[in-house]
């Protein structure tokens, strides 16, 4: 997809964003300062050209945590209302500030951390940083956290390289629905398992090797089960890069 295009994308689908969710975004600030007293949370991540860029979110995390991934922090130091926060992904609702300012789009590689430096140096090898950080990607819909660095820069570069219209729709309509997440946490708290969860849905996001074609298969529980494909042009089935990515090597 065109640069162009897809900033433009962006700019109107994070204003559109920002004005609808207004109000959740008060309720959700107000609430937040009668849990840490602190609602916003500010921390540096590596963007485009790996250039660094303050990301916004509602906290959901003691305010003396230490900067390292998710993955990494014991999940004590995650409040209650954090945990619903996390669980609705009400957290990212700031990071659509990020995306009308330009530091961000809202499809795209997770932004890491600038002290991940394993993610960092599999995204290097893979010219990740190309392009500009997102809320959400194809790793993050299929469950792909920074918590398997090679895995999650093989899922980057192959959303990346298959990017198109459809896709970048598709991806956000998955993450609107509450399917993926985000980094799991380091004890046994399983968001995928707490009560706060209303969403039943799950998505599993793939590649099929004949065909050159990206299958979306969005899983509803109760539901039947909806088959969305659509052709890639940029995908090369016979790269064997989803085979890599599948084995996870």
């Amino acid at each position: 997809m065109q640069p162009i295009l897809l900033r433009a994308l962006d700019i109107i689908i994070s204003l559109a964003g920002i004005i609808l969710v207004l109000p959740v975004f008060l309720v959700v600030f107000v609430a937040g300062l009668f849990d840490f007293g602190s609602p916003l949370f500010f921390q540096r991540r590596v963007g485009k050209n790996q250039n660094s860029f303050t990301l916004i979110k509602f906290r959901t995390m003691a305010i003396n945590t230490d900067s390292v991934g998710t993955h990494l922090v014991d999940e004590t130091l995650i409040s209650k209302l954090g945990h619903i926060l996390r669980e609705t992904k009400l957290d990212e609702l700031p990071q659509l500030v990020n995306v009308f300012l330009g530091h961000m789009t809202l499809v795209g590689p997770r932004p890491c951390l600038p002290n991940q430096t394993e993610l960092i140096d599999e995204r290097e090898i893979r010219s990740i940083f190309r392009v500009r950080p997102g809320i959400t990607g194809l790793g993050q819909v299929n469950g792909v956290d920074m918590s398997t660095p090679r895995k999650l820069a093989r899922y980057d570069s192959l959303m990346i390289d298959s990017m198109c219209f459809k896709l970048y729709i598709k991806l956000i309509i998955a993450t609107a629905i509450g399917n993926g997440g985000g980094d799991r946490v380091r004890t046994g708290y399983s968001l995928k398992s707490s009560p706060t969860r209303r969403i039943p849905s799950t998505v599993e996001i793939g590649a099929s090797h004949s065909g050159s074609t990206l299958t979306l298969v969005i899983s509803q529980r109760r539901r039947l089960t909806e088959h969305l494909t659509y052709q890639l042009q940029s995908f090369d089935g016979n790269n064997g890069e989803l085979a890599k990515v599948a084995s996870g090597n």
